[in-house]
């Protein structure tokens, strides 16, 4: 096995995310998910940025995709942290997110996971199907469950510019789903609650109390288009040890 991450930054004065309330099927509503890896493995965008994509399904055999970006692109150097205004250092979310689902399941920060290169089938855009395709796969991962509060969003749909060879918005809109946040099957805790010494769960119910059953509607109103119709449903460093179960 091999190490992908090894060039990753861990950095103890560097802030985790923060515990803050802020076949094609219909997006799962907003709510907290029990989510049981099937794969996850590695790609890149066509400007370098390193994703982890995520295979999982709900206890109701519910199928659910999702991909986390943990470094920047090679126009920013490839790096899993970004600087604020103010000039500090901060983990991308995709890091953050990503790392929190290694911490609560195998104990391990992502810059430590081992990874091994399979050929699994992915769905290619050229040939409009899944094709055969060797990647770097977190085989450690397979069979680690979690849960994962979700959001559906509604935002504009993107479309390529082949004169920039940026995907800008347009008028028409869709509806997605976005991982908010991560918490430990077993105590239902985030990373940062773990990291506090906590022991019983109190954010997981806050979040819950804030989001679940609403959507979050991001879209704007474009040039050439009306405003968005969707309606909205209206309902309201520690040791590594510390996450084993």
């Amino acid at each position: 096995m091999s190490n992908v991450f090894g060039n990753l930054e861990v950095d103890a004065n560097m802030e985790d995310s923060k515990d803050i309330l802020g076949g094609k099927r219909e997006p799962l509503e907003s709510d907290v998910y029990a989510l049981k890896i099937k794969s996850a493995y590695i790609t890149y965008s066509a400007k370098g940025a390193m994703a982890v994509n995520f295979d999982t399904i709900t206890p109701e055999d519910r199928q659910f995709k999702f991909t986390e970006y943990v470094t920047s692109g090679k126009a920013k150097g490839c790096k899993n942290f970004y600087e604020d205004k103010d000039g500090n250092r901060r983990y991308l979310p995709g890091f953050n997110s990503v790392n929190a689902i290694c911490l609560l399941t195998v104990g391990k920060e992502l810059v430590k996971m081992p990874t091994e290169k399979k050929i699994i089938p992915i769905y290619d855009f050229d040939t409009q199907q899944e094709e055969p395709t060797e990647v770097d796969v977190l085989s450690t991962l397979a069979g680690k469950a979690f849960y994962a509060a979700i959001i559906r969003k509604i935002e504009n749909k993107r479309k390529h510019n082949e004169s920039t060879g940026d995907y800008e918005p347009t008028a028409e809109t869709r509806t997605i789903n976005e991982v908010d946040k991560i918490f430990k099957l077993k105590n239902k805790l985030t990373v940062l609650e773990i990291k506090a010494g906590k022991t019983e769960p109190v954010f997981m119910d806050q979040w819950l109390e804030k989001f679940k059953g609403v959507d979050k509607d991001v879209s704007k109103k474009i040039a050439g288009g009306g405003l968005n119709k969707a309606k909205l449903s209206g309902r309201k460093a520690p040791q590594a040890d510390m996450f084993e179960d």
